[in-house]
């Protein structure tokens, strides 16, 4: 009975923010001059930028190649949100030794691997409709993919939120975030 009630427990989560990370990029409740979605200063992308912000991910991706793990040169890519999300999981898990994000959450993994460091990744749009793109690359293994959300803030364009797992154990790592 109590294995039951952690699980639906755990589905709820995990629906719960599955719904919030998909949602909070197509709200469209404020509109700046141009017509974007506009959320306390951050402004969605449209369907015109798509090039944009696939030359943006390109960008991202590449300093895996060029610079490894070092997280400095991505960090200015990142909306001040989600840094001070990855910050607070960060001082969690120091607190407490307990490891919530022990891998790298945009390759979904350890290492960098397979296609991703030799430059070969996939970029796609999720949703015509919001600000959802999907990274995949070919590990040799497995094909992992990688859903982001992309805003624009204070007019450059920024990683906001990243799915962390796949499927039903998918989370928003702002929803994990905001949880402990």
């Amino acid at each position: 009975m109590k294995h039951n009630n952690i699980l639906r427990s755990v589905i709820a989560f995990l629906l719960i923010g599955s719904i919030a990370f998909f949602s909070s990029c197509g709200d469209t409740s404020k509109k700046n001059e141009q017509g974007s979605a506009s959320v306390e200063g951050i402004t969605v992308p449209t369907k015109k930028d798509d090039q944009k912000v696939r030359e943006f991910l390109t960008n991202f991706y590449n300093t895996y190649k060029n610079e490894g793990y070092d997280d400095a040169p991505r960090q200015s890519m990142m909306s001040s949100a989600l840094r001070a999300a990855i910050t607070h999981i960060r001082e969690y898990e120091s607190q407490n030794g307990d490891l919530v994000l022990d891998f790298d959450p945009f390759i979904d993994a350890q290492d960098i691997v397979g296609g991703l460091y030799s430059g070969e990744f996939n970029i796609d749009k999720l949703n015509d409709d919001d600000c959802s793109w999907q990274i995949s690359y070919e590990t040799g293994i497995e094909t992992v993919r990688v859903a982001l959300q992309v805003v624009e803030e204070n007019g450059e364009y920024k990683i906001n939120d990243v799915m962390i797992g796949q499927g039903n154990n998918a989370t928003s790592l702002l929803s994990m975030s905001s949880t402990l």
